[in-house]
């Protein structure tokens, strides 16, 4: 994430949305009145914190991506000493930080955030699962993890809920043993994510808050190719068109984490159902684990692809080592840690000498000089805004939000992603252009793949006026570029 010893990489994926969207609350923006969000709002709350500490500056990110690794690394080893006996319990984190985290874990959004805090809750529930104060840690940290992805502490808490009453009934036969931790479980967690989101409701009305976040993910999320399960085939069809050896190499992690650690649930559980019921001392740990992972897991099916099963496969590994120490002899396991080790460290050597031997150029922007691989794709946009415009000018970036923080500028509408489906809404469509109408911002960087006639509009494509509203206002101020499935360009305002 550095060109040594210290200047960031240019890294444009989503967590560009998150520090742009951190950089509007820093500025007094509100999150769902201000500007449209709709996932909760812990990633934004960091990002908003680390900006009033540290000013706007982008090196935040790579130290975010460090701490994220380590804090992930440091939760799984204590998470699979508790549950794996022997040298055997060091794969799980060797695994996670070496073969996977350089294509698929660096990323400083809410997806990598919110696993850390289920690992902590699984922790707490493992430490003592019948203590009230830890049932109450372990549902607060589910309610931390709900904080920065929704989905993924409910879900764990539900596993929680499951795994303890399980638990209870196995080691008490009575009911009353079981719902209480259940109980307590849910409770703290409700609390703790009701006083965690309590002053975003406050400034921005319950229904702003509530249609954002709970209304539009459950009826317009998955309008996106991205966020459905079409991601898979997407995903897979990107695998397989690999060429070069590196990326034919960087194909294996793929599809480890696409198929593999997913296919380990299914192995446990066949194994649980056959001789696990008679055994449930030995088994009780790394079912618990079994039990969470496998929950974040079924909710990442609804739009499955590597890098989302990348953040969530740590209990994967924790038991797929826990099934391969069952039948690799004892006086073998720590050999194989140790190859395993040398192996994957030496891997991360090799990548590291790589990255750092490319022939990167230096970027100046506003928040701080930044490296990066020369491409038109980053040329025709970044050095063409840094020479004609200045922080805090309005441009609006229709497809994402990737400039705005690096270069410092303001989104004039609501807005960070207009989208050709019905992930973006009609009202939401006729709002920005009332607001780009208002501001009259002299650059709009367009995707020219949604100025098409309406008759060859796809169902659910509302971006015809806004396509309208470019072509009759805007014209094109430099070349063409392609980015990934989109066709960017400048375009300046007429007069």
């Amino acid at each position: 994430v550095f060109k040594l010893p210290a200047t960031p990489f240019l890294m444009e994926a989503d967590h560009h949305i998150f520090l742009y969207e951190g950089m509007r609350l820093f500025q007094g923006d509100r999150i769902y009145a201000d500007f449209f969000e709709f996932t909760f709002p812990g990633t934004q709350t960091f990002y908003w914190t680390m900006f009033s500490l540290f000013g706007l500056r982008y090196w935040i990110l790579g130290a975010t991506i460090i701490g994220l690794a380590a804090a992930s690394v440091s939760v799984c080893l204590s998470l699979s000493k508790r549950v794996i006996e022997g040298p055997m319990y060091i794969v799980p984190a060797l695994i996670f930080i070496f073969f996977g985290f350089r294509w698929l874990g660096v990323d400083g959004s809410h997806r990598m955030f919110s696993p850390i805090f289920v690992l902590l809750a699984l922790w707490f529930v493992l430490r003592d699962g019948k203590k009230a104060l830890n049932l109450f840690t372990a549902g607060s940290l589910c309610a931390f993890a709900s904080f920065f992805t929704q989905p993924r502490g409910f879900v764990a808490v539900v596993g929680l809920i499951v795994f303890v009453i399980l638990d209870g009934l196995k080691q008490t036969q009575r009911m009353a043993a079981a719902i209480s931790p259940a109980l307590l479980l849910f409770g703290s967690f409700s609390i703790t994510l009701a006083l965690l989101c309590s002053y975003f409701v406050l400034t921005a009305g319950w229904t702003n808050f509530f249609y954002d976040t709970v209304i539009y993910p459950l009826n317009f999320y998955s309008a996106s190719e991205h966020n459905d399960l079409a991601a898979f085939t997407f995903d897979l069809g990107n695998i397989f068109h690999f060429r070069t050896v590196t990326n034919v190499l960087a194909a294996v992690p793929f599809l480890f984490y696409l198929f593999f650690v997913p296919a380990t649930y299914v192995a446990f559980w066949t194994s649980f159902a056959i001789t696990g019921r008679s055994d449930w001392t030995e088994r009780r740990s790394i079912t618990s684990v079994a039990i969470v992972g496998s929950m974040l897991t079924v909710a990442a099916a609804a739009s499955p692809n590597s890098a989302r099963l990348f953040q969530i496969a740590i209990p994967g590994l924790v038991v797929l080592v826990w099934m391969a120490g069952r039948v690799v002899p004892v006086n073998s396991q720590k050999k194989i840690a140790l190859a395993m080790g040398g192996l994957l460290m030496m891997l991360g050597c090799i990548q590291s000498y790589r990255m750092q031997t490319w022939e990167y150029r230096s970027m100046p922007t506003p928040a701080g000089t930044l490296s990066y691989l020369p491409t038109p794709v980053i040329d025709e946009r970044y050095s063409f805004l840094l020479k004609n415009s200045q922080p805090k000018d309005a441009v609006f970036e229709v497809y994402e939000p990737f400039v705005y923080f690096p270069l410092q500028l303001k989104n004039p509408t609501p807005y960070g992603q207009i989208w050709p489906s019905d992930y973006t809404r009609p009202e939401q469509v006729a709002d920005a252009i009332a607001h780009l109408t208002a501001t009259r911002p002299r650059y709009i960087i367009w995707d020219n793949l949604y100025s098409k006639p309406d008759e060859e509009r796809a169902p659910g494509d509302h971006t015809g006026p806004l396509a309208k509203f470019v072509a009759e206002n805007y014209h094109p101020a430099n070349s063409e570029v392609d980015i990934g499935e989109a066709k960017i360009q400048i375009w300046e305002r007429n007069y």
